[in-house]
């Protein structure tokens, strides 16, 4: 092998290292969603006396800012229906959670925070399956879901 095919060689192999660094790039640059969602928290905002709340965090750990759109609730009752994304019941979106408005524009390294006030029935839920909070943002074409965990 003479030194010109070894610098061939050599170059070829940058070259294409260099096109999957891009590539790793793209796919990681945008907003970075970090959802996470909490039930049966005690009322400590003053909202209403002595109530059960639903905390919602959402963080943007990515490279551009976004604005959150919506956030519901929704139950599955089965894996499958969870894959296809098919809730048993009709979701729960958010409209006024507190003390956060919706829609909110969410830079880069920061947080939302919000609390909603909790169904009676979310223990029954939990028990069947559990819930799952879906968060809306500009920047996707599908909600990011997480499941909502007892506190």
């Amino acid at each position: 092998m003479t030194a010109t095919d070894q610098a061939a060689w050599f170059g070829a192999s940058i070259g294409a290292l260099n096109f999957c660094w891009n590539i790793w790039l793209w796919w990681r640059s945008g907003p970075r969603l970090r959802v996470t969602a909490h039930c049966n928290q005690l009322n400590s905002m003053g909202l209403t006396g002595g109530s059960l709340q639903v905390r919602i965090r959402v963080k943007n750990n990515g490279t551009a800012p976004t604005t959150i759109t919506s956030v519901c609730f929704q139950t599955y009752d089965s894996w499958w229906k969870w894959v296809r994304r098919k809730s048993t019941d009709y979701p729960a979106v958010l409209s006024h959670p507190q003390p956060a408005e919706l829609p909110s524009k969410l830079e880069v390294g920061s947080e939302w925070d919000a609390r909603v006030e909790q169904d009676p029935n979310v223990g029954d839920w939990l028990e069947s399956g559990g819930i799952w909070c879906a968060v809306s943002h500009s920047f996707a074409k599908r909600p990011k879901r997480v499941k909502t965990l007892p506190f």
